[in-house]
């Protein structure tokens, strides 16, 4: 079986195109502009919505209760700053592998 060859037009990146401008959209409808943000909006929202928690996995426990609040160390100094609140705690009961506990923190609101 022979060598694949690459032809020499493939071998050189084409040049970047010229305008560097971005893009606008040329909708001028008020209510479709408005609709369009709130919908990147929300769909941002619900990217990060996530983002900022804090799961642990550990073993079995019942110490840990929904909406309590508590204060990490060790982590990163933005975690150790601010306050969480548990969110969800999951216990998953196994026989052989043994039991364990899942605990998520939120960042608690500040008003």
């Amino acid at each position: 079986m022979s060598a694949a060859t690459v032809p020499t037009d493939h071998t050189v990146l084409p040049t970047a195109p010229e305008n560097s401008q971005p893009y606008v959209s040329n909708e001028t409808s008020p209510t479709i502009i408005g609709q369009a943000k709130k919908v990147a909006k929300s769909k941002l929202k619900q990217k990060n919505r996530k983002q900022n928690e804090i799961r642990i996995d550990m073993p079995i426990t019942l110490q840990f209760e929904a909406a309590t609040a508590y204060s990490a160390s060790g982590f990163t100094p933005d975690a150790d700053s601010q306050k969480w609140i548990v969110t969800e705690v999951e216990i998953h009961l196994s026989g052989k592998r043994g039991s364990e506990t899942r605990v998520t923190f939120s960042p608690a609101m500040t008003f």
